[in-house]
């Protein structure tokens, strides 16, 4: 009798940690999702800071004057293939070529920005440095 009370006992004993289990599952049921959705929520926020970083990184260096260096070079071709087209047009309606000067002037230098801005993209950096201290030091 002894043995099946303390057989019984160890079942009851399972039983009520079994009930205490289930007991506290709702709060599993919740809690999950939760910690599910606050660590998506971080990882987003982190990569939408880390892009506007980047966004911010490339703005700066538009503004300075190594960008704007830069943006001249690499729109170089496209704003020769429209000084061309314009020189075209005007020569075709008969403009003298006096009137045309300040366009072949612009054209001759995107033609050279055109064939050596590849090699002055990396001295631009340097050159512009020593730009900013300059003009730095007359504003002084």
């Amino acid at each position: 009798m002894n043995q099946c009370n303390n057989k019984f006992s160890r079942v009851e004993i399972q039983v009520s940690y079994l009930v205490e289990i289930v007991d506290i599952l709702p709060v599993f049921y919740v809690l999950i999702p939760c910690v599910c959705l606050v660590a998506f929520y971080k990882i987003r926020t982190s990569l939408t800071i880390e892009k506007n970083r980047q966004k911010n990184k490339t703005i700066k260096h538009e503004q300075t004057f190594e960008g704007t260096i830069d943006k001249l070079i690499d729109n170089a071709p496209d704003n020769l293939r429209q000084i061309d087209s314009e020189i075209a047009t005007l020569r075709a309606k008969g403009c003298t070529p006096d009137q045309l000067k300040r366009l072949e002037q612009e054209r001759s230098l995107l033609e050279y920005a055109t064939k050596y801005g590849e090699i002055v993209k990396p001295i631009a950096k340097p050159l512009s440095k020593v730009f900013g201290k300059f003009v730095s030091g007359l504003g002084n």
